[in-house]
């Protein structure tokens, strides 16, 4: 802490009415670290009762670190490989001060226990907030890319091989080593940035960092174990080993419980697939649990106890595991070299899986192998048949190929095998045969690979085989058929297992399986109704509707769709669809023979307007405008359509909106411009009777009802019987005592 304050880092706080976030922390120790022994931990994700956290009102930003897999095959792509780290990267960007509020966290003041505890806020970024890594990532490529022309390597070998702080690649010479470790030093620095803690698995480059004049800081402190990205680099050696340590220290074999197992298969870090076929074990067990519906604290027992605990016990045996770094061991010249790309594929009724090894020319004339990287996956739960599965296992070598060929630039041919002839006669057909599970993924696979490049290999010589029943560590560490492929492989070419053509029923049978049916209907070809218009009560909705489904059906057929909203060409064809369809259902004879160059039915109702067929297939009116050349298509040959159907309604209630709910006589004009509805005046009359709009204007006040006379007026009585006498007071009438005037 005291350090940080020296450096500006943090501060104590100085505003007395506080808005903002204060963040829990707590101490890390690290026994393993050469630099830093405690690291101060912030979580900015924790929260107060229903109050929303730090991070969760943070955007946490795009991933801007290259591949994590990428940077490890390229780092064993080199002979001579080095590594470093940015010190405190995150605490080198600078945080706006209107932000820093929100970056609190309570310490005793000056660092002192003896004296009370008071707020301190950070000025730079700190590690735990949700969009640190994008803030460092972004930081780092802007500065970089300023030096892309000047240092073009430093600056690719920084943009692909620098993960968030740290920094693994290598080089084929000393002085070319030297140099990129020295640009990338150089251009770092300019940002206030001190990349360190250098280390290597040469000697002669380790010399000349200590014995140049550079800014290159190595790392003393090394044991020569060195954690690359979840992997453990021995540069002594030059191998990698798996991460055991804190594994095997938290290992609890005993706890048989759902969430144990997935606890335990989720810990081991293997990026690579160095112990795929181990590790397919535990997936593999996994899933059965599932199937058996044992909650995630339930302690199951029997044989899959004994599995998951005699799994457990052979990870010790993965201590003795080593795997060589650089993929090529023997002095050879990687670019005038034939580098070829060999991936194998299997499956069986629990997994499927891929490995892939490079295959190269030693400087003795001899050839050699080197593994690269494996898949694995877990069979799905719904079952697939042995060849479905096969494919599966197919479409991932085929990813595994499109990856590492995007990678090694040196890679010349590639040889893709697999022990399924089924798979290879599905991959070497045409796509359009099969059904759509094996026409999708034969597409994707013909995409990324060259048909030609698939090749038969036996079970028994296959080294994906292991991938699909498992193996045990002990074993798999001395597995020579894993490690370097088949035996034939390292053999000259013309030596290579003979390609056999199988040609017997059950290989056909099982192809032919997967063929699509092919129905041919001799008729009239007739549009279906992808929607029903009788549930819109707007125009504008079914062709919107209709837009978006032809897109998305366009989309699916590999079509140029559209992208963004909706076109106006887009909706003119939805109109043009529904026309089709609604003159097909009135007037398919007349359709029928105007396709034939017939004449018209003689009780044809279309027969006085002689109609014709225009090139989309849709009914016009020929008329008498047909020499104009200011008048539109629509215009001079307006679209026929029946009386009464539901796309007619919709196009009158339309026009009748145009035009602001006009009457009859507008709307018929209106929608004479493009349509020829038959009846036409009937039929807008019919539809405007409906519009409550219209009743509401149109309709007559309501008038008055006549009340009856009253019965003094219609009943008899002789003359004179009721008498007024026009008289003008005041009376004066005398009541008791008092006195009063009355009208």
């Amino acid at each position: 802490m005291k350090e940080q304050i020296q450096a500006g880092i943090i501060e104590m706080c100085s505003d007395e009415c506080f808005i903002g976030y204060v963040i829990p922390h707590r101490e890390v120790l690290r026994d393993s670290s050469s630099s830093t022994k405690t690291r101060i931990v912030y979580d900015a994700s924790s929260k107060s009762g229903t109050n929303s956290s730090l991070n969760e009102c943070l955007v946490s930003g795009e991933n801007l670190n290259p591949n994590l897999i990428d940077v490890i095959l390229k780092f064993r792509e080199h002979k001579i490989a080095f590594c470093g780290d940015i010190a405190r990267a995150f605490l080198q960007i600078e945080v706006t001060k209107s932000d820093r509020n929100y970056l609190c966290f309570l310490y005793y003041k000056n660092c002192d226990k003896t004296l009370p505890v008071t707020m301190y806020h950070f000025n730079r970024h700190c590690f735990g907030v949700t969009c640190s890594p994008f803030v460092l990532a972004a930081t780092i490529k802007t500065h970089i890319k300023k030096y892309n022309e000047k240092h073009p390597l430093a600056y690719e070998m920084s943009n692909e091989s620098l993960y968030v702080d740290d920094l693994f690649y290598g080089s084929s010479t000393i002085q070319d080593a030297f140099t990129l470790s020295s640009d990338a030093v150089s251009i770092l620095k300019d940002a206030t940035m001190n990349m360190r803690k250098f280390d290597t698995n040469s000697k002669e480059l380790k010399n000349v960092w200590l014995n140049s004049n550079s800014d290159i800081e190595t790392n003393e402190h090394s044991d020569n174990h060195l954690n690359v990205l979840g992997l453990v680099w021995n540069n002594l050696d030059d191998t990698l080993d798996i991460d055991l340590h804190s594994f095997l220290s938290n290992l609890n074999e005993n706890e048989c419980t759902n969430r144990n197992v997935l606890h335990t298969a989720a810990k081991l870090f293997d990026p690579s697939g160095f112990i795929s076929p181990f590790l397919i074990r535990i997936k593999c067990l996994l899933q059965e649990l599932w199937q058996l519906g044992i909650g995630w604290d339930e302690v199951f027992t029997g044989q899959i106890k004994e599995n998951f605990q005699n799994w457990c016990k052979e990870i010790k045996d993965l201590q003795n595991l080593k795997i060589a770094r650089y993929y090529f061991p023997d002095q050879i010249v990687i670019d005038n070299q034939d580098i070829q790309l060999h991936v194998f594929s299997d499956a069986s009724l629990k997994s499927f899986g891929a490995v892939a090894y490079l295959r190269y020319k030693t400087s003795k004339g001899k050839f050699q192998t080197s593994f690269v990287i494996s898949k694995s996956r877990v069979a799905p739960i719904k079952k697939l048949t042995l060849p479905r599965l096969e494919l599966m296992g197919a479409i991932i070598a085929s990813r595994i190929v499109k990856h590492l060929k995007g990678i090694f630039k040196a890679i010349k041919k590639v040889f893709c095998w697999s022990d399924s002839t089924i798979v290879l006669h599905w991959i070497k057909g045409s796509a359009s045969k099969y059904k759509q599970f094996v026409a999708n993924r034969v597409i994707e696979i013909q995409e990324t690979t060259d048909r030609i490049s698939w090749k038969h290999c036996s079970g028994k010589h296959n080294p994906a085989d292991l991938l699909t029943r498992g193996l045990a560590s002990r074993d798999l560490i001395t597995f020579i058929k894993w490690w370097h492929g088949p035996e034939w492989l390292r053999d000259a070419e013309n030596l290579w297992p003979k390609v056999k053509e199988f040609e017997n029923e059950l290989v056909n049978s099982e192809v032919t399986s997967e063929y699509k049916s092919c129905v041919i209907v001799s008729s009239a070809i007739v549009q279906e109704k992808i929607l029903d218009p009788g549930k819109f009560s707007c125009l504008r909705n079914l062709l919107r509707v209709t837009a978006w489904v032809v897109r998305f059906v366009n989309a699916l057929k590999r079509k140029n769709a559209e992208k963004g909203p909706l076109t106006s060409d887009e909706l003119t064809n939805a109109e043009m669809f529904w026309v089709r369809i609604t003159q097909n259902d009135s007037y398919s004879n007349e359709i029928t023979c105007l396709k034939n160059n017939k004449s018209l039915p003689r009780d044809s109702k279309l027969l006085c307007l002689n109609p014709f067929l225009d090139c989309n297939g849709i009914l016009r009116v020929t008329g008498r405008l047909g020499k104009s050349t200011h008048l539109s298509t629509f215009e001079k040959h307006p679209i026929i359509l029946p009386s009464k159907t539901k796309l007619t309604e919709l196009l009158i209630w339309d026009s009748h909106k145009r035009v602001f709910h006009s009457g009859v006589s507008h709307t018929l004009v209106q929608e004479r411009e493009k349509y020829w509805i038959l009846k036409f005046r009937q039929t807008i009359k019919s539809v405007l009777s409906k519009c409550t709009i219209c009743k509401r204007f149109n309709s007559s006040p309501g008038t008055q009802v006549i009340a009856p006379l009253p019965d003094i007026r219609v009943e008899q009585s002789a003359p004179f019987t009721i008498i007024g006498v026009d008289f003008a007071g005041p009376l004066f009438v005398k009541t008791l005592m008092l006195n009063s005037t009355f009208y």
